[in-house]
């Protein structure tokens, strides 16, 4: 949980084009951690790491940035569809969380 806590604090310091080069990396790698916690903290400190990565590409001013989030948006969604597919309310849900934490980091590319 620490790591995680670390790593949403750190995502915020650097550039949306050095966020970019690891975010579908961290995006899977935090996915699996939140999708297999039992603990409620590290859940959140995972979709705490969704969130910076979501607002760390969202927050500079050129077209560039806009695809590089939107690339991410597209990532999240391709890895949580299956999920949200899926019949088991719980699996649903948690995905449905790592969408909508994700998309409330996006400012206005999903409104």
């Amino acid at each position: 949980m620490d790591s995680l806590e670390t790593l949403a604090k750190a995502i915020k310091v650097y550039l949306p084009d050095t966020v970019d080069t690891y975010s579908v990396d961290l995006f899977r790698l935090c996915k699996e951690e939140y999708m297999e916690a039992t603990d409620e903290n590290v859940k959140n400190a995972a979709l705490n790491v969704f969130y910076a990565i979501a607002w760390s590409l969202s927050r500079a001013t050129t077209t560039i940035t806009t695809n590089l989030l939107e690339k991410y948006l597209n990532i999240v969604i391709h890895e949580c569809k299956p999920s949200i597919m899926e019949a088991e309310l719980a699996t649903n849900q948690e995905a449905s969380k790592i969408i909508w934490t994700v998309a409330s980091a996006s400012g206005t590319l999903c409104i």
